[in-house]
């Protein structure tokens, strides 16, 4: 099981390596800077997500997901989408306060209720805001 931390570093690394179609990220300052942490706040992080088999950083800093760290960052980001869209389509709460409610919700560890949230939301593909969210 993963920390709400590890849940946000880990999305973080996608952002990132989405961007622009990059598949790694170039050390640990851009990862730092990007969630506003130090340096070595990130280096410590990144251990811990080494040593779940999460990311692989290689020589001079690159970063970049395995494969299940990559569908445990997708994972997170279904979460927060489907939550956005059950905040804003069923309790009529405005498109900028949808963000900020559903990065609580998202750590919700429960698959089973974000896959009845679905069911009841009949299956969106986007979010209120247009993107994608990812399938199961």
């Amino acid at each position: 099981m993963l920390t709400q931390t590890e849940e946000n570093y880990l999305k973080a690394l996608l952002h990132l390596t989405s961007d622009g179609n990059e598949q790694e990220v170039t050390g640990t300052n851009q990862l730092a800077k990007y969630l506003n942490v130090r340096p070595a706040s990130a280096n410590d992080m990144l251990k811990k997500l080494k040593d779940k088999l999460l990311i692989e950083q290689v020589r001079y800093g690159k970063i970049s997901l395995t494969d299940v760290g990559r569908t445990r960052a997708l994972l997170i980001i279904r979460k927060h989408r489907i939550w956005e869209t059950f905040l804003h389509d069923i309790l009529k709460f405005e498109d900028d306060e949808v963000h900020e409610i559903a990065e609580q919700l998202e750590h919700i560890k429960s698959d089973k209720l974000i896959d009845r949230l679905d069911a009841f939301l009949n299956f969106p593909k986007v979010d209120p805001h247009g993107a994608e969210i990812p399938g199961s």
